[in-house]
């Protein structure tokens, strides 16, 4: 027996012969699809984090950030700048780029920063992106870590815990390409 709607065709906007049509688009990312690198350990890390372009957004603090195990008893700090503005895109290395890390130790970034001076409220800015590029140590393959490309949170400081920390694994680096 056939379900009764196979016999119904529904068609629209109406079907003309020939005529080819869009039914539907669809954003696709490439965390849409399921790869991973083949590379176990990378050097030369480097990072862009982007504060967001609207008013208000930058910090009067030291902002800095740990990369690695979030139970890494003591995790090395990347500073990242001392009073960051609107719209700033700061770029730089993680470590040493001679320094070889297994990529399956790279599972949280976590952001914090430091007050420069007593203020009696907090100073929140708007942090929009961090991504990571690394080259595998073995092939020299680039990779890029871009899961946290557009974050657009507004943060500040309340204890000495991070403001903001993102996990991810070694399936969220990919291959580059070209370039």
């Amino acid at each position: 027996m056939q379900h009764p709607a196979a016999e119904q065709t529904i068609a629209w906007p109406p079907y003309e012969p020939g005529v080819e049509r869009v039914v539907a688009t669809f954003d696709i990312r490439h965390r849409d699809w399921l790869f991973s690198t083949s590379c176990k350990e990378v050097k030369d890390i480097n990072y862009e984090l982007k504060v967001a372009n609207v008013e208000g957004a930058g910090t009067y603090d030291k902002v800095w950030f740990t990369l690695g195990d979030k139970d890494d008893k003591e995790p090395k700090q990347t500073v990242v700048g001392y009073g960051l503005t609107a719209g700033d895109i700061k770029k730089g290395s993680v470590g040493s780029n001679e320094e070889i890390v297994p990529l399956s130790h790279l599972k949280q970034v976590a952001i914090s920063e430091e007050h420069r001076w007593f203020r009696p409220f907090a100073n929140t800015w708007t942090f929009e992106s961090i991504i990571f590029t690394a080259t595998c140590a073995s092939s020299g393959q680039k990779l890029l870590m871009d899961k946290y490309d557009w974050i657009h949170a507004n943060l500040y400081r309340v204890d000495d815990t991070p403001v903001w920390t993102g996990d991810f694994s070694a399936w969220d680096w990919l291959e580059v390409h070209g370039k």
